[in-house]
């Protein structure tokens, strides 16, 4: 038998094993524990990093791929929205990779405020985020992130230089469409609106 206990703040696996002579009579129990607290505290950390984007606290592309998979199983309609840090390339270049990763912490930090349990939010790419937005349509998804791209550029601002986005919007109204396709579909709507 194994196990799990904790004491005292450490966390130790546990194993019973009994002893038994030729004719299976007990003759004794060994029980072996190892403390894995650091063990466990490694992993801990390991699955942060691996679950959320280090640099601005949202989800992480891996962690995003393996949420996909709820989503292609989920049978209400379902709005994809991919933004994109205008210029990003530019502001690293100009102001250097700290300004750059600032500008994606503030745009991570209004998604997160304005969308809070909304939506699932991840950072797909370089300046791409993406979120999921269940039972909502195209207009509500549409607004939400008007109101973002607005808040974006008066709370981004540093003074140096302003921050903007924009945004692609997909729905997958019917559950036999994979959400990957949808996230194709919000990033062409996303170049799209560049273009414009």
């Amino acid at each position: 038998d194994t196990f799990e206990w904790k004491h005292n703040d450490r966390i130790y696996d546990c194993r019973i094993e009994k002893l038994s002579d030729e004719k299976n009579r007990l003759l004794g129990t060994i029980i072996v524990m190892q403390d894995v607290s650091e063990l466990k505290k490694a992993y801990a950390e390991l699955e942060n990093m691996v679950i959320y984007d280090q640099l601005t606290g949202v989800y992480s592309m891996y962690s995003f791929m393996e949420h996909c998979k709820q989503y292609d199983e989920y049978n209400g309609s379902v709005a994809v929205v991919v933004c994109d840090i205008n210029h990003l390339s530019d502001i690293n270049i100009q102001y250097g990779q700290k300004a750059g990763n600032q500008a994606l912490i503030n745009v991570a930090g209004v998604l997160k405020k304005i969308l809070m349990d909304r939506a699932y939010i991840a950072r797909i790419n370089e300046g791409n985020f993406v979120a999921v937005m269940k039972n909502v349509t195209d207009a509500e998804a549409g607004k939400t992130f008007e109101q973002i791209k607005r808040t974006v550029e008066k709370e981004c601002n540093n003074g140096k230089f302003g921050v903007t986005i924009e945004y692609g919007i997909a729905m997958r109204k019917a559950s036999n469409r994979w959400i990957m396709d949808i996230v194709h579909e919000a990033v062409n709507d996303m170049r799209d609106r560049k273009g414009r």
